[in-house]
């Protein structure tokens, strides 16, 4: 049995697979991030760098700010409200209040 035709193979397909990865994310930049069920894009961006060579700027993605997140939190916040009794909605109250 000729192990290294199979060896050459599988390097071949996970070559591919890291290239189809890595188009994939390339594509992502620039596009809305899935901030709390909602598609949004960020109001700045953060950028990838190559870990041995700081310098060269990889890309650039999409970060959300605090307002896009305290949105997700509350619609997050809401959507357990409602689907809760009064009892616990009393709870959640008080947890909201002394949160802040």
């Amino acid at each position: 049995m000729d192990i290294v035709p199979d060896l050459a193979e599988l390097i071949s397909v996970l070559g591919r697979r890291l290239l189809d990865c890595l188009d994939a994310l390339h594509e992502h930049a620039g596009q809305p991030d899935y901030i709390g069920g909602r598609w949004s894009m960020g109001n700045r961006t953060i950028e990838n760098n190559n870990s041995s060579e700081t310098d060269d700027v990889v890309d650039e993605y999409p970060q959300a700010d605090a307002a896009q997140m305290e949105a997700a939190r509350k619609q997050r916040m809401f959507s357990t409200w409602a689907s809760s009794n009064p009892q616990q909605r009393f709870e959640l109250a008080g947890d909201d209040q002394q949160s802040r």
